[in-house]
């Protein structure tokens, strides 16, 4: 819902004139920027839906805790992010929290771990190639509506 909303607001801005679109998405920007974030998007979203098979509801949402030190891993490796004392120690804290949480599970299964991790990590990705591709020198409007609903023009 909030995909769709974004790609129709986007476009009707876009095309409406209230904002100007300076650049052409091109065949080879879709191939290397936009479809690789689709990718990654079902890829977290496919993995996100079937851990819920393995893993029970509540260690899922604890999991999920673990997501913001995947990204900041992600972003440190992209160079979008230099490393702090103060950020290696909350991603440090966060990560113990959450094998804290992970040792006290009943119905551990190696393979719902791997599908969640899969699924952060996919998700952590996703978000440093939508930020790279956000601040290229396109038009902010024209990416979003193309990462919202993969058009080209």
């Amino acid at each position: 819902m909030g995909m769709a909303s974004s790609g129709i607001l986007s476009f009707i801005c876009c095309r409406a004139g209230l904002v100007e679109a300076k650049t052409v998405i091109t065949f080879d920007f879709w191939l290397k920027k936009i479809l690789p974030v689709g990718l990654f998007m079902a890829l977290t979203l496919w993995t996100g839906n079937v851990v819920y098979l393995y893993l029970t509801v509540a260690f899922i949402q604890m999991l999920k805790a673990f997501t913001p030190v995947v990204t900041m891993v992600c972003l440190f490796l992209a160079g979008l992010e230099d490393p702090t004392k103060k950020m290696i120690a909350s991603v440090l804290l966060t990560a113990g929290g959450t094998a804290v949480a992970a040792y006290g599970e009943v119905n551990l299964s190696i393979i719902g771990l791997v599908f969640m991790f899969s699924s952060e990590t996919g998700e952590a990705i996703r978000l440093v190639m939508t930020q790279v591709t956000g601040s290229s020198p396109h038009h902010a409007c024209m990416a979003c509506m193309v990462l919202a609903h993969g058009q080209t023009n």
